[in-house]
């Protein structure tokens, strides 16, 4: 991926969570980050890149779960986005400007923090390698002790393109300050993905069809953090 031009480590993108309502639910969630709602129950929560309508804390207090979530939305910061997202009938009006390399909260916040298709796409560190330390760092700060962190989606084949590519100097720092790194495949089992078909054309003109199969992982990947308990 190449790397964007007049680009500082506070920069952020155009677009990061103005979806036009193409908002990931709370099942995207449970599914891409592998965790499971019940888990989230009595926690605070940070979510950040929330989208416009923060569907997935919507959702998960929709579904029972009493859960403390803060929505982070980067593009809160812009005077017209501001002035946009107060056109979207469902826009709770509850999340927070501000963007994940300075987090505007106190340290030890959250029991968990969950960055679904935020700044490890807008801000990776193939990307932009300070900004990516300064928000690996902030999400580490504003964990509680024995907190976890879920980020997603990074792109690989295997998981050890996340351990021994642009991950890899973050990963060494969050293990040498004792935190527990691990890294997951996203199966398709996960996110109950829709059949998929192929049609095509023989040579004598018949149209075929047929039910592909998806494959067990797909090429997302997610890194887990969890923080020391003291």
């Amino acid at each position: 991926m190449e790397k964007y031009q007049n680009e500082n480590w506070r920069e952020w993108h155009s677009g990061t969570t103005f979806r036009g309502g193409r908002e990931r639910d709370l099942e995207d969630y449970e599914g891409y980050l592998g965790f499971k709602r019940e888990d989230l129950n009595g926690k605070t929560v940070l979510d950040i890149g929330s989208g416009e309508s923060e569907l997935f804390s919507r959702q998960l207090k929709e579904s029972g779960i009493n859960a403390q979530v803060v929505s982070l939305n980067p593009d809160l910061i812009s005077d017209s986005y501001r002035q946009e997202i107060k056109k979207i009938n469902d826009w709770q009006k509850k999340a927070v400007a501000g963007i994940g390399q300075e987090l505007p909260f106190k340290n030890k916040s959250f029991d968990n923090v969950l960055a679904l298709y935020s700044v490890a796409v807008f801000s990776s560190p193939s990307i932009n390698p300070e900004a990516a330390e300064h928000w690996m760092n902030e999400i580490v700060r504003v964990l509680k002790p024995g907190g976890e962190a879920r980020i997603g989606g990074l792109l690989a084949d295997k998981k050890e393109e996340i351990f021994n590519g642009p991950y890899k100097n973050l990963i060494k720092m969050l293990q040498s300050r004792r935190i527990t790194v691990e890294v997951e495949k996203v199966k398709s089992k996960d996110l109950d993905l829709p059949p998929r078909s192929k049609s095509w054309i023989d040579e004598s003109g018949e149209e075929h069809n047929e039910i592909e199969k998806w494959p067990e992982e797909l090429w997302d990947a997610r890194i887990i953090i969890k923080k020391p308990a003291k």
